[in-house]
């Protein structure tokens, strides 16, 4: 029901789609879209940083990801949530049965040769590792570098912020 202009009520019919999860398959399609919900409440790097295994468990972190995370501009905020959910999805969907990447659901580029230099990061097992693949945090040159884990299905993040200077 909705009022009209000369204050009489008027039925209105609109066909509309409700998300809903009767059966346990349901929650899978829905699975995206119920992280994006919550995680529209994190509004600091550090809440970012404190719920990240439950908004992204595709994903696994170096711990000095949490400084860049604490050093995040604003506005980068939203770009980051934004990126980190998109790449935990594509590691979920992956299927290394059809290819060795997962098809991304972001742009995800590796460094130039001549850059790769730039990317070596500490990796979790204290082994120096290349970090060359890497999405774009806009506006300005927001930078977020990672490593594919093919041992277990992750992705490890190792960098977000402001592209890597020589």
């Amino acid at each position: 029901m909705e009022e009209i202009d000369d204050g009489t009520l008027h039925l209105r019919m609109e066909e509309v789609e409700v998300r809903h999860a009767s059966v346990i398959e349901h929650l899978t399609v829905h699975e995206e879209w119920a992280k994006a919900t919550g995680l529209a409440d994190i509004r600091t790097g550090q809440a970012l940083w404190d719920s990240r295994a439950d908004f992204f468990p595709h994903l696994r972190f170096l711990d000095r990801v949490e400084e860049d995370l604490m050093r995040l501009h604003h506005y980068w905020l939203a770009p980051v949530k934004d990126l980190l959910l998109g790449l935990d999805a594509s590691m979920n969907a992956r299927d290394t049965r059809k290819s060795p990447e997962p098809a991304w659901h972001t742009r995800v580029t590796p460094e130039s040769e001549t850059r790769k230099r730039l990317c070596g990061f500490t990796d979790l097992d204290g082994m120096t590792r290349v970090f060359d693949l890497h999405a774009r945090m806009t506006p300005n040159a927001g930078r977020l570098h990672f490593r594919l884990c093919r041992e277990d299905g992750t992705a490890v993040i190792a960098y977000i912020g402001r592209k890597i200077q020589s």
